[in-house]
């Protein structure tokens, strides 16, 4: 990608670190955490669309492997946000060189992590799905995928260093070109590999996943080019180097251990999910992933603004404004609803077109369609939980927040267990189950910023 010379004016200006909660100053923020937040969605998005192609059975075996592997690229994301949370109070509270520190101890943090996750994955994956899938089929073609799937890890981990310093400092906008290198690197690979088009080998499902790995290193190394090139690391004091510091590094882990463990409670769950619906039938299943695909679609505008109420709700702390905290979520809240409206043309009069996007089979494309709506309106309970649970984190009490998420994965999977096997209901029941559990996490939230426990909390 060429940059421009505007794009390196842009981080050589003095850098403005306190936020402000006008909605200028927060869509500033925002828009280019929600198009960087597209990163991992879309990967499994491309992926579904093409796989999809493939058929029913490959269609499912997608849905488990992709989501089995974002269980574990979340818990990279999760255990860095802490250092997110300390590099925007440090930003709040204008203390620039112990940016750098953090960002340091980060590091090592996040490639030692990236590898002991990668051996986790290679060693266990085929036992652990083993286990929990009962079709063969699926098994083999799940197998397929996310043995080459699961290289992308180490990517994961060393890239949620660099997420962690520009959110935290609330210059996002590099995370829109590294999102553009990724997402244009996937479609062109994903076509390429499974197809066997652009003289490449046809590799079907596993060259879905080659794609999403070399689309993930090719974001990452990006965005480290990007930044040795055209940010001021004198300023922050980025790259120097010093020895390990057990006092930074877990003071990292303490913050965020439990948002790591609270995203893998979160997809953990949404994992089960799909193990409970694949007993129901390899058809059943492969519906349910394109439902998964759409849901993260309508999603993807919201997570770049659940990202922003962590770092403004640390920042705010840092400048002792925590009274514009209830300010801050409404309008975050406001512009959530806003952009998710831009779907709903699409949901109430073309259905089967947003299903077409994943598949070419009429039945998969009929059976959808018809319950496209449930997976839309999970947006009235999705949007205030999420912005409400990271707010929480945001003030470091990210404890709490993991107890929260416990709650709300307890409601989540007994609901659907009940719904699709002892009650044996049809797949738009099961899928209610979404609005329940954020429902909870968002009820649960609100009522512990409310009770400002967390002023007690130090960073």
């Amino acid at each position: 990608m060429i940059l421009l010379p505007t794009h390196r004016f842009f981080l050589l200006l003095p850098l403005k670190m306190k936020v402000e909660t006008t909605y200028n100053s927060i869509w500033k923020v925002a828009y280019p955490l929600i198009l960087g937040s597209l990163a991992n969605n879309l990967l499994n998005v491309v992926d579904t669309a093409f796989i999809g192609r493939l058929g029913n059975i490959s269609l499912g075996a997608s849905a488990i492997g992709s989501t089995y592997y974002l269980v574990f690229s979340l818990i990279c994301i999760g255990l860095s946000s802490g250092a997110q949370i300390i590099i925007a109070r440090k930003s709040g509270a204008k203390d620039y060189k112990s940016i750098g520190k953090v960002f340091v101890q980060n590091t090592y943090l996040m490639f030692l992590f990236g590898i002991l996750l990668l051996l986790f994955l290679v060693t266990t994956t085929p036992s652990i799905l083993r286990l929990l899938i009962t079709s063969d089929a699926i098994y083999h073609e799940a197998i397929a995928y996310t043995s080459y799937r699961v290289w992308g890890i180490f990517f994961v981990a060393l890239s949620a260093v660099y997420t962690s310093f520009y959110v935290g400092i609330t210059k996002t906008k590099v995370l829109i070109y590294s999102t553009v290198v990724m997402t244009f690197t996937n479609i062109i690979l994903d076509y390429g590999l499974i197809f066997g088009h652009f003289m490449l080998p046809q590799m079907n499902i596993r060259g879905g996943a080659l794609a999403s790995v070399i689309a993930e290193g090719s974001a990452f190394l990006f965005i480290v080019v990007y930044t040795r090139k055209y940010v001021n690391a004198s300023k922050f004091q980025l790259y120097k180097f010093e020895r390990w510091s057990n006092k930074l590094v877990f003071q990292n882990i303490k913050l965020g251990y439990p948002i790591m463990f609270q995203y893998l409670i979160s997809l953990g769950s949404w994992f089960m999910f799909f193990i409970i619906i694949e007993k129901l039938g390899e058809q059943v299943l492969a519906v349910s992933n394109i439902l998964r695909s759409l849901l993260l679609l309508f999603m993807m505008p919201i997570w770049g603004l659940s990202s922003t109420a962590n770092s403004f709700t640390s920042n705010l702390l840092g400048q002792n404004k925590s009274t514009l905290i209830p300010l801050l979520l409404k309008r975050l809240n406001t512009i959530a609803g806003l952009l998710v409206l831009f779907f709903a043309p699409f949901v109430l009069f073309f259905p089967e077109l947003l299903a077409q996007i994943y598949s070419d089979d009429v039945v998969l494309i009929t059976e959808s369609s018809k319950i496209i709506w449930i997976v839309y309106i999970t947006m009235l309970t999705f949007i205030p939980g999420v912005i409400l649970n990271n707010s929480l984190c945001g003030t470091g009490d990210t404890k709490t927040a993991f107890v929260i998420e416990l709650f709300g994965t307890f409601f989540y999977l007994t609901y659907t267990y009940f719904v699709a096997i002892h009650y044996q209901l049809p797949l738009a029941f099961i899928w209610f189950s979404e609005m329940i559990y954020w429902f909870v996490i968002g009820l649960l939230s609100y009522y512990r910023l409310k009770s400002r426990k967390w002023k007690s909390i130090t960073i």
